[in-house]
């Protein structure tokens, strides 16, 4: 079990396409920030992925998209909160 903000029980997904999507999401988001590219690393992104379905009969390739978005929408949440703090800290000055 896992306790959201709010420190209420959220529910546990015991999908493994969750922390892939979530490990190719921040695999693009590093290369896109060292290369200018999110796809340059795409080929190493997918051995994660073929390395699980060789173990596991479970198909896993339908959700990712779904969870790697999830991931991509968070991130872009706290670039823009970071954004937001650097404006408020340029308009308003320092404290």
């Amino acid at each position: 079990r896992r306790l959201d903000r709010r420190g209420s029980v959220a529910h546990q997904l015991l999908d493994p396409a969750l922390d892939l999507g979530h490990f190719v999401a921040h695999l693009a988001s590093f290369a896109y920030r060292v290369t200018g590219r999110p796809d340059s690393l795409a080929t190493q992104a997918q051995i994660p992925i073929e390395t699980y379905q060789a173990w596991n009969p479970i198909l896993i390739e339908s959700r990712l998209p779904f969870y790697k978005a999830c991931t991509f929408m968070k991130l872009a949440a706290k670039e823009g909160e970071k954004e937001a703090r650097r404006l408020a800290a340029i308009c308003l000055g320092p404290d």
